[in-house]
């Protein structure tokens, strides 16, 4: 495209965008006693499927379980987590209005697992901790159903920063020896999503209301690169090491006619005669949540 052209592109979009907001004063301005500006908070539970790191926890559970049959402990991936929104909402009119959010959510759980193999004892915990910090920027319709009750819809862009805190342990046990390995892989990364969600809002008096909302998102960062320790301890080992740019991979691991998810965190890509289907690992935000709050009119 020329750069004329882009100029012009990009002139249309300004002008759009401020008609827009013009229409939206000229239509219908708030009534004198609704604040041109209200913050809005909650809080709740919700889901992510987590993508490539819910696969490798379960492939390396799969394996495991058909490996050495008899396990005890559980291994399941943070797919449940708490959410917290907080928004500050400007009026375009009576009806339309645009919202800047800021979220946070938390999906953490720790599985562990113990088995064995002759006079060899072994139990391993994985604890992955996904801390995800959204910018939202909403369009939101509101359509009343009665003087205390208001239904409303969003919907809009946002950008999603994740923050992944990795730990595995392994503790080896033979007889009056013992020895224990811990990693640790500490990595951020940033993606571009989109946001939407309904809701219902109660009057509590002139300037506050309880909001009940469905909320879904889509996102899916990558490509994670961090930092890492190792430490290993007991009777078989000594060491400390640290170092940064290991990557978290996903890849396809087949065994014995059978085929398991798998991740991997180093620096090089994983190979092997059985492994197949290697990528940086997508850990996908996308999901939903319920949320109960407050909203409160400001000014």
């Amino acid at each position: 495209m020329r750069t004329d052209a882009k100029r012009a592109l990009l002139r249309a979009m300004v002008l759009t965008g401020l008609s827009v907001l013009a229409a939206g004063r000229v239509l219908a301005d708030p009534p004198p006693d609704r604040p041109r500006f209200t913050l809005k908070v909650s809080g709740g539970a919700g889901y992510a499927g987590l993508g490539d790191l819910a696969r490798g926890l379960e492939g390396q559970r799969l394996y495991l379980q058909d490996e050495y049959g008899q396990m005890e402990g559980s291994l399941e991936p943070p797919t449940l987590g708490m959410l917290v929104r907080g928004e500050l909402i400007y009026a375009l009119n009576s009806r339309l209005a645009v919202g800047l959010g800021l979220g946070y959510l938390r999906h953490a759980k720790a599985g562990e697992v113990s088995y064995g193999f002759g006079d060899i004892g072994i139990r391993e915990r994985f604890d992955p901790r996904l801390t995800v910090v959204p910018v939202e920027l909403n369009l939101r319709l509101s359509l009343p159903l009665s003087r205390r009750a208001v239904l409303g819809f969003f919907a809009g862009p946002g950008f999603y920063l994740a923050l992944l805190d990795y730990e595995y342990r392994m503790d080896i046990k033979l007889g009056a020896f013992s020895g224990s390995d811990i990693y640790t892989f500490k990595s951020r990364r940033g993606a571009a999503g989109v946001q939407g969600g309904v809701g219902i809002e109660l009057a509590l008096g002139p300037r506050t209301a309880v909001v009940i909302e469905a909320v879904g998102r889509y996102a899916r960062p990558a490509d994670f690169q961090g930092d890492w320790t190792e430490i290993g301890e007991g009777d078989f080992w000594n060491y400390r090491d640290a170092g940064s740019g290991d990557a978290m991979w996903y890849y396809a691991w087949s065994l014995g006619g059978k085929t398991y998810g798998q991740i991997a965190f180093q620096a090089e890509r994983p190979f092997g005669i059985l492994v197949a289907d290697v990528r940086p690992a997508r850990i996908d935000l996308t999901g939903f949540g319920l949320l109960l709050g407050l909203k409160f009119g400001l000014f």
